[in-house]
């Protein structure tokens, strides 16, 4: 079994190495970007379904600029 499809059922890193035959430093080094990728999609399945609104410490939008910009109505 591949260690990017066994992470996703989520087993410790010695678990991983121990059931591939591979040491944890080595699944941990193959499972770390399917990590990533499960991070991001939990994050962006919050954002769609509107659990997260906007980032902490912001007031409205801004072009990147420092200038705020209102939001269209």
């Amino acid at each position: 079994m591949r260690a990017a499809a066994l992470t996703e059922l989520g087993p410790s890193d010695t678990e991983g190495g121990a059931i591939t035959g591979k040491t944890s430093e080595t699944f941990r080094y193959y499972a770390k970007q399917p990590r990533v990728l499960m991070v991001a999609k939990g994050a962006a399945d919050r954002v769609i379904a509107g659990q997260i609104k906007r980032l902490m410490g912001t007031r409205s939008a801004s072009m990147g600029n420092g200038k705020a910009v209102k939001s269209p109505k």
